[in-house]
């Protein structure tokens, strides 16, 4: 196992070994690569080893490496759990080991395992927002939502709307002869919420994203306009497909579950299919393609459409509470860090292409620890002031 894919799964399968959460599947699945060769079963010993794991750690000289022990035994104190501990260690240990460009975190509890004293020594880092948006009113007006909050409004159609539980709801009782009025929700960076359209269609927007939207269908399409990234399940109706317009192309599904990413900044805009299926279309030309579930379209600059099978852990992330990374530039990554963190970057000339990265990531609480899981594949080096984040090359460790 040669790929940086394959590491990322062994790692996953160890730490998850260490911590008693393994499935027959993959202990089967790590078994087998034990018996590939003699160096993966000395290394699976060594990685079980936890006297082997706690010299290793010792071991990281640097001030990164030391700072990010001291967290390690002071969320093993402070929980009570060892082998909470062990688990984190061994996972690091592995990607340390198997070298090369891997940051990866197995699922955890963010509450767990950020203790009350790191939260308030960090009460000057970026974090994000959580469930906050801006609803913009058919006369302009602009109401905030906070998902712990609940309010009610009325449109001058009659459409009546609920905001609680993070989620803003329509109803579909508007009146017969009223014209639908426009809304449009929008998120902050670091913000992320919900929306219930009259027709019972579902909308997640992630992060800096808006969606226009009628406050009651009607007519032969249901139609809304995206910028960012939403998440999509569309309720049923044969007679009336639902369009999503971007600033590149149109979406037309009849009912389905989908992904679109559309961030004006992003080189291209990226339709993924989880369920039933859609038409992918440029705005000014060509018929679009139709898309299977699990399948991606791509449109690019000049409007191109191309279609490739999705990583569909990677493409719903966000919707998920992760950051997923399959051999993601630096750039990418460091657009979704801008975007959830609220943060100006500034990255030295020509890193944005240079390095890539594979790994899994909890959307943490605060900004830290993104950056320490990236700065230990020993790639980049990250200066946090305020909200600007400054990013250079990590300087060579010397022997």
């Amino acid at each position: 196992m040669q790929h940086e894919d394959s590491h990322f799964e062994i790692s996953h399968l160890l730490a998850r070994l260490i911590e008693g959460t393994i499935t027959p599947e993959e202990s089967a699945r790590l078994e087998a690569w034990r018996q590939e060769s003699p160096a993966n079963e000395q290394l699976y010993r060594r990685m079980t080893d936890p006297a082997y794991i706690a010299a290793q750690l010792r071991d990281w000289e640097d001030e990164h490496h030391v700072r990010t022990r001291e967290l390690l035994v002071k969320k093993a104190r402070g929980t009570g759990k060892i082998r909470m501990f062990l688990r984190y260690a061994a996972a690091a240990v592995v990607l340390m080991l198997l070298g090369g460009g891997i940051v990866y975190l197995l699922q955890r509890d963010a509450r767990l395992s950020a203790p009350a004293q790191a939260t308030e020594q960090r009460n000057n880092t970026p974090v994000p927002r959580g469930n906050v948006a801006k609803l913009i009113m058919s006369n302009g007006n602009e109401v905030l939502l906070q998902g712990n909050v609940l309010q009610e409004f009325e449109e001058a159609d009659g459409t009546r709307m609920r905001n609680g539980d993070s989620v803003l709801r329509y109803n579909a009782y508007a009146a017969a002869d009223a014209t639908p009025v426009y809304h449009t929700l929008k998120t902050p960076k670091g913000g992320e919420y919900a929306v219930i359209l009259a027709d019972g269609t579902t909308a997640w927007l992630n992060a800096a994203s808006s969606l226009r939207f009628p406050t009651h269908f009607e007519g032969k399409e249901r139609v809304v306009e995206l910028s960012g990234e939403a998440y999509f399940e569309v309720s049923g109706d044969s007679r009336r497909p639902f369009i999503v317009k971007t600033g590149r192309s149109r979406v037309r599904v009849l009912g389905t579950a989908f992904n679109v990413n559309a961030y004006t900044d992003m080189p291209e805009e990226r339709t993924t299919l989880a369920s039933g299926a859609v038409r992918v279309s440029p705005l000014k030309q060509g018929a679009g393609v139709v898309l299977q579930p699990g399948y991606q379209a791509k449109v690019q600059p000049g409007e191109t459409v191309k279609v490739s099978r999705a990583d569909m852990e990677e493409a719903l992330a966000w919707k998920n509470g992760l950051f997923v990374f399959n051999a993601a530039s630096l750039g990418e990554i460091l657009g979704q860090i801008e975007r959830w963190y609220d943060v100006d970057i500034n990255c030295e000339s020509g890193m944005e292409r240079k390095f890539h990265f594979t790994g899994r990531i909890h959307r943490y609480e605060d900004i830290t620890g993104v950056l320490e899981l990236l700065e230990m594949t020993g790639k980049v080096k990250f200066t946090l002031e305020g909200r600007t984040l400054s990013v250079t090359p990590a300087k060579a460790r010397k022997s």
